[in-house]
């Protein structure tokens, strides 16, 4: 993993409280990354080979928490109580009654604290930052924290005491390597296929995972989790196809646990064939879902509720609990997180199960559609997506009443198997706001070849708004190859103590459909950072300095370095005023910068107009491409330097020499 501060910092999770300089720590991640694994093992280490092993004080006792379990009734009761409540439902009420308030008083705790994210509830998750931040200040227990970068973002924030830590995916090397290992040991586990046929599969394993079949982001940070990639090598070792998207990959897996692997390991057979298996699966994992839950139903519970399925598909319901055990005991499917309380073992199980279903039922794709302010179904909505049927009817809805997630419907058309501009073309003849056209407009852009886009664009290259009308003319004005998306737009340079503000700015932007250079998980480089990034981030044709409360950012030196590269790079530059920022000016020898003032609500939009008419000047032209200046509307065509003659004898004359330099 490492860690989010001035300067990265590489380690392994054992090594955690050596490298941090601040008592908490957060650990972010993709799903299946591997953050409740981080935890376990701070727990098994601590456990077997002592707090001192961890860089703790001798006696820490490391005690583990699930975010999840957090609600409005707990707000207000000591967080005591609440390890007395897990304790009690972990062991089914045989440990003594007052042993969490014996262990809070001992006061060297490790707290290990696991999904954040799953709070459902954004407003409730704010709530809990704010009480582990109460419960924990002026004590001597140390917190571990896990979350999706989804689940944390906007008011939901952990003080500066929580130095936040990313799960680092797995480098190709890794990859290969854990493959490698996994079909030697296979082979030792199951005899079915022979040591040369699995080390021959496993190395077809190796070579696809660096085809072009996995050339989408989303899809390399899937394989570079260890839980997904060891699935996938169970996928291949038994000779099934692999997946060529995220949805499909869910698919496979749910068979390898439904099917095959059970039987492989002699286990009894399955009381469903996969197909009523996953009829039942579905409603289940959207009821979970829909109510924000994942792992506090009773067996008793899930029972009714497969029975109540197995009665509509016209099926014994008398098997309802045979059904749930064989989901928990053998396909791993389901999990016991306490004493007789079960939920999905993963939640993107749960998550792709529940999108399948809503894919199906029109009323549901409404339900999602309004529920999309809200992160918790963001995953779920992307994997409606990646269903050929679902797709457009989705997009249309998304586009009617949340065209605001400019970010979430540029990652729908990525995850969407045939992605379509039909959605997007209706949505653009139905008019709109100068900034949901633009987001249109934006969305629109990697269908630049398709003439019914090149068609509708047209019509809106007079548009009155000065946006608009740019990104417009950036759709006309070039086929973008093959139709596939564009780079990053712009790059963002500033401190870190600046984060926070450029974050929110990112936001404001991402929103509008504007490419921001970043990771792969969306994470914005500092400036230091960015100092081993300029050769990526130079592809990008306009930069933003951002200048905040820490004063003028060009006085940082790791700015003024990336600063100097950029203008160097002969890229549009512009500065931006952070809210809370003092009025300054930008140095002369820096050459000219725009500013805008974004403590004003009106300096954002004056900003995202300015990256829709500054790009195309800015990028580097080729030798006869032309392009067209957005006040004028003149096309310009792009010529070397050189002598040549202008003009043309018997129709333009006089014919004349003319000079150009390069």
């Amino acid at each position: 993993m490492w860690a989010r501060v001035s300067e990265p910092l590489d380690f392994e999770v054992d090594r955690l409280f050596g490298a941090i300089q601040t008592p908490h720590a957060l650990i972010l991640g993709e799903p299946g990354s591997g953050k409740t694994t981080a935890l376990h093992k701070l727990l098994h280490v601590c456990a077997r080979e002592g707090a001192e092993a961890l860089g703790l004080p001798e006696g820490t006792v490391p005690v583990p928490l699930w975010m999840r379990r957090f609600t409005s009734a707990r707000d207000n009761r000591p967080i005591s109580a609440w390890i007395q409540d897990e304790l009690d439902e972990r062991s089914g009420r045989k440990l003594p009654a007052e042993l969490g308030a014996a262990l809070w008083a001992h006061g060297r705790l490790l707290l290990l604290a696991d999904g954040l994210d799953e709070v459902a509830d954004e407003g409730l998750r704010a709530r809990l930052c704010g009480y582990l931040w109460e419960q924990v200040e002026g004590t001597r227990v140390r917190a571990v924290v896990s979350s999706r970068y989804a689940g944390y973002r906007r008011a939901v924030k952990l003080p500066a005491q929580f130095t936040e830590l990313e799960l680092r995916p797995l480098s190709g090397e890794m990859v290969d390597r854990l493959v490698r290992q996994w079909f030697a040991e296979a082979v030792q586990v199951v005899r079915t296929v022979s040591e040369e046929e699995a080390q021959a599969r496993g190395r077809e394993l190796i070579a696809a995972l660096h085809s072009e079949v996995y050339t989408t982001q989303r899809l390399k940070v899937m394989v570079s989790t260890p839980l997904f990639l060891t699935l996938l090598c169970v996928i291949v070792h038994q000779g099934r196809p692999m997946p060529r998207s995220r949805a499909e990959y869910y698919e496979r897996c749910l068979e390898v646990l439904l099917l095959r692997w059970g039987k492989e390991q002699k286990r009894r057979d399955p009381p469903l064939v996969i197909d009523k298996a996953l009829a039942v699966l579905r409603p289940l994992a959207y009821a979970l879902q829909a109510s924000g839950d994942r792992d506090t139903r009773l067996r008793a519970e899930l029972a009714v509720m497969v029975k109540k399925r197995l009665r509509e598909l016209g099926l014994d319901d008398r098997l309802g609990m045979q059904v749930v055990d064989w989901l928990q005991r053998d396909a791993g499917v389901l999990q016991e997180f306490a004493p007789e309380h079960l939920g999905f073992a993963h939640l993107g199980l749960q998550e792709y199960l529940a999108a399948t279903h809503i894919g199906e039922r029109d009323t549901l794709l409404d339900e999602l559609t309004a529920h999309l302010a809200d992160p918790w179904w963001h995953e779920v909505a992307r994997l409606v997506a990646g269903q050929r049927v679902a797709f457009v009817p989705l997009m249309r809805r998304v586009l009617k009443v949340q065209i605001s997630q400019g970010e979430l419907l540029d990652q729908l058309l990525d995850e969407a198997p045939e992605a379509d501009a039909t959605p997007l073309l209706e949505r653009l003849h139905a008019g709109g706001t100068p900034r949901e056209l633009a987001t249109v407009l934006r969305l629109l852009r990697r269908f630049s070849g398709d003439e019914r886009v090149r068609e509708a664009v047209a019509e809106r290259s007079g548009d009155k708004d000065a946006e608009v009308q740019a990104l417009a003319a950036q759709i006309l004005e070039v086929r973008e190859s093959g139709g596939m998306r564009e780079g990053a737009e712009v790059v963002l340079v500033f401190f870190e103590k600046e984060r926070t503000a450029a974050e929110g700015l990112a936001k404001e932007l991402r929103a509008c459909g504007v490419q921001v250079f970043s990771d792969a998980q969306g994470r914005l480089f500092n400036a230091l950072e960015l100092n081993s990034e300029l050769e990526a981030a130079e592809a990008a044709p306009c930069v933003v300095v951002l200048s905040g409360r820490e004063g003028p950012a060009w006085h940082d030196a790791a700015v003024s370095s990336c600063v100097a590269y950029f203008v160097d790079a002969k890229k549009a530059m512009a500065w931006a005023l952070l809210p809370g920022g003092v009025d300054a000016a930008w140095p002369a020898e820096l050459g000219e910068a725009r500013c805008f003032d974004v403590r004003d609500p009106g300096g954002c939009d004056a900003l995202r107009g300015w990256l829709a008419t500054a790009r195309r000047g800015a990028r580097r032209m080729d030798s006869g491409q032309h392009f067209i200046e957005q006040v004028t509307g003149i096309r310009i065509l792009w010529v070397p330097g050189g002598r040549f003659e202008m003009g043309m004898k018997g129709v333009e004359e006089p014919v004349c020499r003319v000079g150009l330099c390069a």
